[in-house]
C-alpha cells in the first residue's frame, strides 16, 4: 500500500485530534478542571528561569538522592508556590526570591554537594530535574 503525503498526514493527526478533542470542548464550554491550565504553564515558568537546564537538572538529581521523599512534581511546586501561582518567570522568580530570603533567615536549608542552598533552590532544580 502506498501513501501519500496527506494520508499519512491524516493518520498521525487524527489520534492527536481526538486525545485533544475533549479538553478543547471543555475549554470552550467552560467546563472541567482549571488547574490544568496552571499545571500545564508552571512547568515553562521553571524552564524559563534558567537559560541552561543541566546545572540545575544536576542539582536537582542529587538533592533528590538525599531526599527521594520529594520526588513528586506536585509536592514541590506546593512547597516553592503555595496557593500563589505566578503568570510567568517574572512573578516566579520574584516569588522565590522572598522565599529564599526567608528560608536563609529560618535556617531550612540544603547542603548539596557542599552548597548550602536555600530548601527553596533545591527543590526548584529538583522540579527542574523531573520535568
Amino acid at each position: 500500500m502506498n501513501l501519500t503525503r496527506r494520508q499519512a498526514l491524516y493518520i498521525g493527526l487524527i489520534p492527536v485530534a481526538i486525545s485533544v478533542m475533549p479538553r478543547i470542548v471543555a475549554a470552550v464550554l467552560g467546563l472541567g478542571d482549571n488547574g490544568a491550565t496552571d499545571r500545564a504553564t508552571a512547568p515553562r515558568c521553571y524552564r524559563d528561569l534558567f537559560t541552561d537546564l543541566d546545572p540545575p537538572a544536576a542539582i536537582g538529581r542529587r538533592y533528590l538522592q538525599d531526599f527521594p521523599q520529594e520526588g513528586d512534581c506536585a509536592f514541590l511546586q506546593r512547597s516553592i508556590t503555595g496557593k500563589t501561582k505566578p503568570r510567568d518567570a517574572r512573578e516566579l522568580r520574584t516569588l522565590l526570591a522572598e522565599n529564599r530570603e526567608r528560608d536563609f533567615r529560618d535556617g531550612d536549608t540544603a547542603i548539596v554537594d557542599g552548597w548550602v542552598l536555600a530548601r527553596t533552590e533545591a527543590r526548584v532544580c529538583a522540579l527542574i530535574a523531573l520535568l
